[in-house]
């Protein structure tokens, strides 16, 4: 190869570009934002609607705790807990999740929820011990997650929780 053809390819790659990784139907749209040689952003996007299914079936078990029991103190409470606890549901809807690579420094999880909210960690290059892919498994299916185990937490961090 000529090194013009190498510096043209080189140039290519480490220009700060956009690409959309996969754009499938019901599923989140994953975001690779290549900023710099050693810096990347990927960011998932969850399609998941404020409304759905699930709401329509918590609305009508409160109508019906509402509808069919004795008007007292004890329903109105119990009516109000309910929404309460739709509200909180709804406001931790996860709306999009990155996670910023800098190759010498460490990364940078942050968390957009529906209201807005923003949460965001660092965890520094030299307390990062692995990066894990890892299945969870319930009673119907498993769901598999990426993780990034900190040496100076009991914890690890899960990124891309986004449901889909």
């Amino acid at each position: 190869m000529s090194t013009s053809s190498l510096n043209q390819e080189f140039n290519q790659y480490s220009q700060p570009s956009s690409t959309l990784i996969s754009p499938i139907p019901n599923n989140p749209y994953f975001l690779c934002n290549i900023l710099a040689d050693n810096a990347r952003e990927y960011i998932m996007i969850s399609n998941q609607s404020f409304f759905g299914l699930f709401d329509v079936i918590y609305a009508f078990i409160l109508a019906i705790v509402l509808g069919f029991m004795n008007q007292t103190i004890t329903t109105y409470s119990i009516s109000i807990a309910m929404i309460i606890i739709w509200i909180w549901m709804k406001l931790n809807i996860v709306k999009e999740e990155s996670i910023l690579s800098i190759r010498d420094v460490g990364i940078q999880v942050k968390t957009i929820y529906m209201n807005g909210r923003c949460v965001s960690r660092f965890i520094d290059k030299s307390k990062i011990s692995d990066i894990i892919i890892n299945e969870g498994i319930t009673m119907l299916q498993v769901k598999f997650y990426m993780a990034i185990i900190d040496d100076g937490q009991d914890r690890m961090v899960v990124v891309f929780e986004v449901k889909y």
